[in-house]
């Protein structure tokens, strides 16, 4: 699938009647296929906002943080339209995300949330 086709595909699962949290699944999925390994560049698209249920905090995702001569992976948050690390913005250092994965569910069944 090219990228063209990804982003009509994305299109028309926003503009469906596809339950809201499904959409977001499936179009971060799906944007996660438009680049290499997975990661997207924070110029073209950042996460959707949401608060974990369990911890009343922004969610987290694996980032890849940039400073100077340094590239790492790193976990921080993403709220409020920034990114955050221990309550500093972390923006100028975050330059590609990953979605976050399902959780595991021990029957096989995908989790929900």
């Amino acid at each position: 699938m090219t990228g063209q086709e990804l982003k009509e595909c994305i299109a028309e699962i926003k503009n469906s009647t596809v339950p809201e949290q499904s959409k977001k699944k499936i179009v971060n999925l799906l944007y996660g296929q438009m680049y290499t390994n997975g990661w997207i560049p924070c110029r073209d698209k950042n996460p959707e906002e949401g608060i974990n249920p369990v911890t009343q905090d922004f969610y987290g995702y694996q980032v890849t943080f940039q400073s100077g001569d340094v590239t790492d992976i790193r976990h921080y948050k993403f709220g409020n339209g920034h990114w955050w690390n221990g309550g500093e913005n972390m923006d100028g250092y975050v330059v590609a995300w990953q979605p976050r994965p399902e959780a595991y569910q021990s029957d096989g069944s995908r989790a929900t949330g």
